[in-house]
């Protein structure tokens, strides 16, 4: 499966969705509001693996996952999501044999789900929950190798781009859950967001990711 076929789900649940609320088209006109999303991963974002042990790696926590949110509302009862998440990733493996290289990872992480969401009830405070897909991914940055001093070797600096991680872990399957409060304009969106990874070795994502956010946006047309 590939990105298309992310977003061909997509379209599918944006029908089932209409399909099963017919008498949302005779409500409230289309709303378009634009923001902000911040929050903490609740697991670890970045792993390596391999099934040898002759690697020891570690990757440091990402604390921080933040970037600008796009949302499309429905007739007052459905709301779509678009992101573009950032996360920073620091990692490094090292060889348990002496004088091998270690391996420095330095990487820039951008995610972009599309998610839709159903509100359960109408007025200033408003749950709901939804499901979508990462419709992409890049990975920017550096892959170091440092040898021990002596070794005989030098140091190289590989920069990469593109979906050099993920180029097998899409697509990616989101299901989110929230409370949004309405008030002069400006919605607040907390929400828990968790998405499953297509994982295979190497580094990578792992499987489950956990995140608690909260989006603030604000109305920009009607």
């Amino acid at each position: 499966m590939n990105v298309r076929t992310s977003l061909s789900t997509l379209v599918l649940l944006v029908t089932a969705l209409f399909a099963l609320s017919p008498s949302a088209f005779a409500q409230r006109r289309l709303e378009f509001q634009f923001g902000v999303r911040a929050g903490v991963p609740v697991t670890q974002f970045m792993d390596l693996n391999i099934p040898v042990s002759s690697f020891r790696e570690s990757f440091d926590r990402t604390y921080v996952t933040a970037g600008p949110t796009f949302q499309v509302i429905l007739y007052d009862r459905f709301l779509i999501q678009g992101d573009a998440m950032y996360k920073r990733v620091r990692g490094r493996t090292q060889p348990v044999n002496p004088g091998s290289a270690i391996f420095e990872f330095r990487a820039a992480s951008f995610e972009f789900p599309v998610i839709v969401d159903y509100y359960f009830t109408r007025g200033n405070w408003r749950p709901y929950a939804g499901a979508g897909v990462v419709a992409g991914h890049i990975s920017t940055g550096t892959l170091d190798s440092r040898f021990p001093p002596g070794s005989g070797s030098g140091n190289l600096d590989s920069p990469f781009s593109g979906q050099l991680l993920l180029r097998n872990q899409l697509p990616a399957y989101v299901a989110n859950g929230g409370l949004e409060w309405n008030t002069s304009g400006l919605a607040i969106r907390p929400e828990v967001r968790y998405t499953r990874w297509d994982r295979s070795g190497g580094i990578g994502i792992p499987v489950h990711q956990v995140e608690v956010t909260v989006g603030l946006s604000l109305d920009v047309a009607r």
